[in-house]
């Protein structure tokens, strides 16, 4: 695990923001190493690419994760509540429901 930003404010939320962001890493880790290749869930672009946190957020291929039931409303940071998409359809669900 990457240590703490020392660019970032030292705050319950921002560190609450860091453990989301390296279990989303993991995620996306383990994604690649059983599928060999990450694509999107939502629109099926592939493949995505895995690239360090502090990149350009609106990189295309850029593989994130998407919580399924978004943790603003609720929804646990766990696998089973996760899936791989490209930037632009994790940045267009944003914090709504998928239904």
């Amino acid at each position: 695990m990457e240590p703490f930003p020392s660019q970032w404010n030292d705050t319950p939320a921002n560190r609450d923001r860091w453990q989301r962001l390296q279990n989303s890493n993991a995620f996306l880790r383990d994604q690649e190493r059983s599928r060999g290749v990450l694509s999107c869930h939502y629109c099926g672009v592939s493949p995505l690419r895995i690239v360090h946190w502090s990149a350009p957020p609106n990189e295309p291929y850029k593989a994130t994760v998407d919580h399924v039931i978004p943790v603003a409303r609720g929804g646990p940071d766990h696998p089973s509540n996760m899936v791989v998409s490209c930037f632009p359809c994790n940045a267009k669900k944003a914090d709504r429901m998928p239904y």
